[in-house]
């Protein structure tokens, strides 16, 4: 394989699109995320970072921006923990642990989110 089909190739792995199932949270409750909840895949809207003080289990969380494109990833965010992120990007999907390995997710790669 040349290094052009090996770019190309590349290109058309990180442009697949993956759809996510999520529950959307109004804004006034993105302080309260998954605190004192079960696991479940939930979408809400804030900047510059999140907390998992509460949170009684790892989770996972990408972050993306207008156009659902995944631009930071953090598999198993631990309890009474801090994920901080780029203030640009103010979407924040939080999942159960093992969804990001389990969706082969990545940075650039477009998210459908499909509201449940």
């Amino acid at each position: 394989m040349d290094i052009i089909a090996f770019l190309l190739f590349f290109h058309y792995i990180g442009s697949m699109t993956v759809t996510l199932q999520v529950h959307k949270i109004p804004k006034i409750l993105a302080w309260k995320g998954l605190i004192g909840s079960k696991p479940q895949p939930i979408l809400f809207k804030t900047r510059f970072g999140i907390h998992t003080i509460g949170v009684r289990y790892p989770i996972d969380v990408i972050i993306l921006d207008r156009k659902n494109i995944v631009q930071k990833i953090k598999e198993g965010l631990q309890p009474n923990s801090l994920f901080f992120w780029n203030p640009s990007f103010n979407k924040v999907v939080e999942l159960p642990h093992g969804t990001i390995k389990d969706k082969k997710l990545k940075i650039n790669q477009k998210i459908a989110l499909e509201y449940i």
